[in-house]
């Protein structure tokens, strides 16, 4: 896909403003488009510029239940719908998201207002839609 931004020497990809990925495993493959089907697994902490690997307190994770939704359909926050697009099938990537593209003043659960989130989320596999 050429609307793909490239990841630079360290592996992370400016996706847009508040958005940012990095590439933690490669993928096999295929690249995930709006419209598909994205199986995942994932981990959620907020974002701590002063903590270890800038993850701060955990919030989430998907544990055993793959969590499924539909790429460009607004079933997710913004920061994914922008971020899940263009990784490959077995890609594991972390996207940091600004609280506008997250959960912005409103919050949610353990999530405060305006936070800024870290995910780390495993594309197990793609469905097209039928």
């Amino acid at each position: 896909m050429g609307n793909c931004p490239e990841a630079d020497a360290s592996g992370n990809i400016e996706i847009a403003p508040g958005l940012t990925a990095r590439i933690i495993k490669a993928g096999q493959g295929r690249a995930a488009v709006n419209g598909d089907y994205a199986d995942t697994n994932v981990w959620l902490w907020l974002y701590d510029e002063s903590a270890e690997d800038r993850h701060g307190e955990f919030i989430w994770e998907s544990g055993n239940n793959v969590f499924q939704f539909q790429l460009g359909s607004g079933q997710v926050i913004k920061g994914w719908d922008m971020g899940v697009p263009c990784m490959l099938e077995g890609e594991t990537r972390e996207l940091v998201i600004a609280g506008d593209l997250a959960y912005g003043p409103s919050g949610r659960g353990n999530i405060p207002p305006n936070a800024t989130l870290i995910f780390t989320i495993e594309l197990l596999k793609l469905t097209t839609p039928e």
